[in-house]
């Protein structure tokens, strides 16, 4: 079996071998090289819905292929079907990765030590929880820094019930952005440390004190400060602009490759053609036919035609 003979099948095969062998690589490359492995709380997850996309995204390049090469390609039975299930599954997915929601009610009681003053100040800190368990079934809680010529990313080590502490400095100056994140079931939410003013905005700073309690609050809420509150309608409606202008485009793409494919069927073998397509390539020759013998008969009943047939 071979892309050219069966392509739909193809693809699916090519999707499955992403979605496993690929995925499996992915996540050993994740432990050797990134900075946030992939915990193994996501291993029930990815394991079900990657090789689910994969599958269907290989279905859907398969029929893009065989769009594009279909005067050489045999059109794959069922591909209205697969094109239809394919783009369900990404749907699906892409919701369900979408849908997040915050848990109110978390929050840290944060007490700094300076490991090196100065106007490049560093910081150790010891974080406690309230409630106690709220990092009982988390992905993971770090302390994070960045924006500030560099990375920095902690692990923090737990040293009571709902009690943790940095194991490297951490920074609280300049342009760094430093903050607690907390990654539980679909929430991703965060306490900053430290955070600079931003007049550009504008955003006021958030002093690293000695000792604070802050709220968690939803991860995106830190990442983009630049947002601004506005009447849900209006988010909603910007969503929704932004939905119909992807939706038109991948109508248009469709319509495209469908024009494409049933060019390809008709320049190619009749055989390969599915049964609508021989009929409309067969009108379209009858059709061509009937033009050249209008035009015959025209020519055979001009004037000069006449007297070329009396003489002769």
């Amino acid at each position: 079996m071979g892309a050219r003979e069966r392509p739909l099948a193809f693809g699916a095969l090519s999707g499955l071998a992403i979605g496993t062998v690929g995925l499996a690589a992915e996540w050993g490359w994740s432990h050797v090289w990134m900075p946030l492995p992939w915990p193994a709380e996501l291993l029930p997850y990815v394991a079900v819905i990657v090789p689910a996309v994969a599958v269907a995204g290989g279905c859907i390049g398969a029929l893009i292929g065989g769009s594009l090469a279909s005067d050489r390609v045999r059109w794959p039975r069922g591909s209205a079907l697969a094109l239809a299930l394919s783009g369900l599954v990404i749907m699906a997915a892409t919701g369900y990765g979408l849908h997040t929601a915050e848990r109110p009610g978390t929050s840290a009681t944060v007490a700094l030590k300076t490991v090196q003053g100065g106007p490049n100040r560093t910081v150790s800190a010891r974080i406690a929880l309230h409630p106690r368990g709220a990092a009982g079934d988390a992905r993971w809680l770090t302390v994070t820094a960045w924006q500030g010529h560099g990375f920095v990313l902690d692990r923090l080590a737990r040293v009571g019930d709902g009690v943790y502490r940095t194991t490297k400095p951490i920074p609280v100056h300049g342009k760094w952005k430093t903050m607690i994140r907390l990654h539980r079931g679909n929430s991703l939410e965060g306490v900053p440390i430290y955070l600079p003013a931003d007049p550009a905005i504008p955003a006021t700073a958030v002093p690293a004190k000695a000792s604070f309690t802050r709220g968690f609050v939803a991860d995106k809420k830190l990442l983009q400060r630049e947002a601004k509150s506005t009447a849900p309608w209006l988010a909603a409606a910007a969503y929704l602009t932004v939905l119909a202008c992807a939706l038109a485009l991948l109508a248009l793409l469709a319509l495209g490759l469908r024009r494409l494919a049933l060019a390809g069927l008709y320049a190619g073998d009749s055989d390969f053609a599915p049964a609508r397509a021989r009929g409309l390539a067969a009108r379209s020759a009858l059709a061509r036919a009937a033009s050249i013998n209008s035009a015959s008969d025209a020519r055979t009943s001009s004037p000069r035609s006449s007297r070329s047939a009396i003489a002769s």
